[in-house]
């Protein structure tokens, strides 16, 4: 039997946060949440790493495709310090820093996601970042640098993004290009898991959905809520 509805990403990950609250990297992620899904549906086909998804872009891949609903998903997973201890298995996890371009490379996953589906070669797609990085979700001090790029609780975006003005070439060095969406967006954290241990425990997730139906965007949190 094939199955053509695509997995509800949310209940997918509030089902994974109870069986895999944290992970020791963002292959590790990918790799959890799409055993998650075949898991839950082992008719439905899952792949990893598939090409000739996104047209004109560099990076031609996508980490996740379920080829039967046509659904791409991009995945970020950004850490700050923290040991967690989980029965007998432990988390060693480091601090990435560079949030500025931890938030860049998000919209630019938006915008390959939307050109994948603009192009025919994807019916929907979603962005998910994962992070235990509180400077994520927080709106922060205004009018830096990347302002434009920020993806803090509650903050609507549309339109062309782009580094300010005086941004150091070192800060922006190969992201330099302004990112276009084709969609308005509303960003929308929610909770993931807080296991114990040292460190930054707090992990939160904002999920974001392009469909091909421009107009209708936002969280897909904000969307099923309103069904």
């Amino acid at each position: 039997m094939t199955i053509t509805q695509a997995p509800d990403m949310n209940q997918v990950m509030e089902t994974l946060a109870r069986s895999r609250p944290v992970f020791h990297s963002e292959s590790d992620f990918k790799h959890a949440l799409s055993w998650q899904v075949q898991s839950e549906h082992p008719a439905m086909r899952v792949r990893q790493e598939v090409g000739n998804l996104i047209e004109g872009l560099d990076r031609r891949y996508v980490d996740i495709w379920f080829p039967d609903s046509g659904t791409a998903v991009e995945l970020k997973y950004r850490t700050t310090p923290a040991a967690i201890q989980l029965d007998d298995e432990y988390f060693d996890l480091k601090g990435q820093g560079a949030t500025l371009i931890g938030r860049y490379d998000f919209w630019h996953d938006v915008a390959r996601l939307e050109g994948s589906v603009m192009s025919g070669r994807a019916q929907q797609a979603y962005a998910i970042f994962l992070t235990n990085d509180h400077l994520y979700w927080d709106p922060g001090r205004p009018n830096t640098y990347d302002s434009e790029f920020r993806i803090h609780e509650g903050r609507e975006v549309t339109a062309t993004l782009a580094w300010a003005p005086k941004t150091g070439s070192g800060t922006k060095k190969d992201r330099e290009a302004p990112l276009t969406l084709r969609g308005a967006y509303r960003t929308h954290w929610v909770e993931y898991s807080k296991p114990q241990g040292r460190g930054n425990t707090r992990f939160r997730y904002l999920l974001l959905h392009v469909s091909n139906q421009m107009a209708d965007r936002g969280s897909e949190k904000e969307r099923v809520g309103g069904m």
